[in-house]
């Protein structure tokens, strides 16, 4: 199958490459029905530079082993060490593969491909490097007892919290930029972007978000220290069923702060508020597998695994 290597603003002005001009790869790879975009030049904490490859579609494995080929070569003569996918550009953007379910239908924000996709970067060289996964409690009724004494503590501290101002929703969004700019920078293929860029990316979204589900922390000087972003999983209406489970998406709480309890506390209240509101179970996605996220929350049950592929190329 012939190989096109294109530019961005070369591709055919049709829907299946609308995320191509949004992103901007640096490179663009079709074969066939199958196509990828590179990003060249980014650099790690240890300064090594790494590319990446994603809005990744395969119609077959020998088509797949084409483009992953051509994509790790261009990277390699970009001067590129490794390369990490599927990513769309960077972890603002989906990323990652399912690599194990629990076999229920997937949920709003989740990755979505064919089975078989995983296998075809393994058979391209590629090898897991970072693995994350989303959990599902149907427990809502069970309280920890130990988080009376954290929310006493966290009151006595200064710190409070409540649901986003919609009103004031550009400020509000602010915050939350600040709290993830020092939250996340230390994660893993961390790409920081400005705070235009994000309330960009974020403000389409008004209309969408239910304050009963979005809460922001602020410390006893008025800072926001922390906030939990979740969503009602929307994807149960197009498929049919009745909207009865809930998405906690993000949350984060700035270092000055951290380990005392307040993602527990802000997590139970949601839980809690789900509830009241006739959910009847809450998931806890897109957490890296070694981190302490994990382990926030009761009865929590695997739900989904998700694989970050890489393969060296120096």
């Amino acid at each position: 199958m012939p190989l096109q290597i294109l530019d961005t603003d070369q591709l055919p002005l049709i829907p299946v490459f609308e995320g191509f001009r949004q992103n901007r790869p640096d490179t663009c790879l079709l074969a066939g029905q199958s196509r990828c975009g590179v990003w060249f030049g980014r650099s790690d904490s240890q300064g090594e530079r790494y590319g990446v490859i994603g809005h990744y579609w395969a119609e077959d494995s020998q088509q797949s082993l084409q483009l992953l080929t051509a994509a790790c070569d261009l990277l390699r003569k970009n001067g590129c060490a490794t390369v990490y996918g599927p990513m769309d550009g960077n972890t603002w953007k989906p990323y990652r593969f399912v690599t194990w379910s629990d076999g229920s239908p997937p949920f709003l924000m989740e990755p979505q491909h064919p089975p078989q996709w995983p296998q075809f970067w393994l058979e391209a060289g590629f090898t897991p490097r970072h693995e994350y996964l989303s959990t599902i409690t149907h427990d809502l009724a069970t309280r920890d007892e130990r988080l009376v004494e954290v929310k006493a503590r966290l009151a006595e501290a200064g710190i409070t919290w409540q649901q986003i101002d919609l009103g004031h929703f550009g400020e509000e969004l602010a915050k939350i930029y600040r709290v993830s700019l020092q939250t996340f920078s230390q994660n893993i293929l961390y790409t920081g972007i400005d705070q235009p860029t994000f309330l960009q990316q974020y403000l389409p979204f008004a209309d969408h978000v239910d304050p009963r589900y979005v809460l922001l922390a602020h410390d006893k000087g008025g800072d926001c220290c922390g906030f939990l972003f979740a969503i009602p999983d929307l994807l149960q209406l197009k498929q049919g069923k009745p909207l009865d489970r809930l998405i906690i998406k993000t949350f984060a709480v700035r270092a000055s702060i951290r380990r005392q309890g307040l993602v527990s506390v802000l997590v139970d209240e949601i839980r809690q508020t789900a509830r009241q509101n006739g959910f009847r179970s809450v998931i806890t996605a897109f957490m890296h597998s070694g981190n302490v996220s994990t382990k926030v929350g009761r009865n929590n049950v695997p739900l989904r695994r998700y694989t970050l592929f890489s393969r060296t190329l120096s």
